[in-house]
Order: C-alpha cells, then sequence, then structure tokens
C-alpha cells in the first residue's frame, strides 16, 4: 500500500538530511567531491610538442639550429633554422648559395617531426618532397621519427633527387640515427655521419667535428 503524500515527503526530506550529515562526516559537502582525483594524461597536442623539443635540441648537437614553428599555418613545417658549417671547408658559395655569418656557411633546413607508434612509410617522404617544393632552392630537409622508417621509407630517402635526411629521437631524447641522401652529400660535399668507439653518431664536415660535447 502507498504511504500517503505527506508522509512520502517526509521520509525523503528526512533521507536527504541524513546523507548530507553522511557527506559532511567524511569532509565533504558535494557528491562531486567523491570523484576521485585522475592525472591528466598528456594529449596528442602535448607528445608532439614536447617531440619536437627533443629533436631541437638533438639536432643542435650537430650544428642545426632550429626553432620551433609549428601550427595553423605551418606548411607541414615543426622546425626552421640553418644546418652551419666552418666556411673555410672549401664549399663554392656560387653553388651552395647559403648564408655567410661568423665564419659559417649556413644551409636553410626545415623538420618535420613524427612521434607515432610504428615506424614511418614512403608516404611522408613523399609529403616531405612536396613541402620542400615550396621552399626556397638549395633548402634541406629532414624527417624525425620516434620509431624509425620502413625499409620502403629509406629507399625513397636514398632515391629522392632533393636534399633530404632522417633523423631517429629515441625514448631517451638521443638521435640513434641520421642518414644523408645523396642528394643532400651532393649539395654539400664532404658531409658525413659516422658512429664512434662508443656507438655514438657524429657528424663532420671536411674533416671536422660538427658534433658538440
Amino acid at each position: 500500500m502507498w504511504a500517503p503524500l505527506r508522509v512520502r515527503l517526509a521520509f525523503t526530506s528526512h533521507r536527504l538530511v541524513r546523507d548530507r550529515t553522511v557527506l559532511r562526516s567524511y569532509g565533504h559537502t558535494s557528491t562531486e567531491s567523491l570523484t576521485p582525483n585522475v592525472a591528466r594524461l598528456p594529449s596528442t597536442v602535448d607528445v608532439g610538442t614536447r617531440f619536437e623539443e627533443d629533436t631541437l635540441r638533438c639536432l643542435s648537437r650537430y650544428g642545426i639550429d632550429l626553432r620551433r614553428v609549428g601550427g595553423a599555418d605551418d606548411k607541414g613545417v615543426d622546425l626552421r633554422g640553418r644546418w652551419r658549417l666552418p666556411k673555410e671547408g672549401g664549399v663554392d658559395p656560387a653553388l651552395s648559395s647559403p648564408g655567410h655569418h661568423g665564419g659559417f656557411l649556413e644551409f636553410p633546413i626545415i623538420v618535420q617531426c613524427k612521434k607515432e607508434r610504428t615506424k614511418l612509410g614512403p608516404k611522408y617522404f613523399r609529403e616531405l618532397e612536396g613541402t620542400l617544393a615550396r621552399e626556397s632552392p638549395n633548402t634541406i630537409a629532414l624527417l624525425a621519427s620516434s620509431e624509425g622508417f620502413s625499409t620502403k621509407a629509406v629507399d625513397l630517402l636514398f632515391a629522392s633527387r632533393v636534399p633530404l635526411a632522417l633523423a631517429v629521437i629515441n625514448s631517451d631524447r638521443i638521435c640513434v640515427r641520421l642518414a644523408l641522401n645523396r642528394a643532400l652529400q651532393e649539395l654539400v660535399p664532404g658531409l658525413m655521419v659516422y658512429k664512434n668507439q662508443s656507438n655514438e653518431l657524429t657528424v663532420w664536415y671536411r674533416n671536422k667535428s660538427l658534433t658538440s660535447i
């Protein structure tokens, strides 16, 4: 049998008062405060930005001076700057057309950074070639990956007729691979990448080390 309306309302009011009292006894003033605090996970943008910063720092060890330019109007470029080489290296200015600053030759360079879960395929280099076509002559383009590159992607890099490079930046923020294609080595003769006895990457130009210690 249903209780009279007045009795039901009284019972409901009593229950609400009792529930509020219980909440206060636990130091709560609303049910919202009962929701556990969940640590905020980094967003895709946060992860991408961090990888761009890691890439910038890693490449700076090899004479590459970069700044972040990623945004709505980045035109497919995340980092932009200059690759600084000792002027006495012997590059013909008429051929390379770089800037001259403080005893260095400076080649324009653009970088795309890809923080993916798998190795990058050849489509990323095709996109980079398209981006490079909109840049000034003799600009170098580099593709940085956190997980490496597929065999087909590497084949496309070395077959390309425009100056391209790839870099692999691991989770320890270390550049574990840096490769230059033939077009880049023809643009900058004498630019080479080696690994030392400690298995660390070193970059040399005309027998001069570009790797900072």
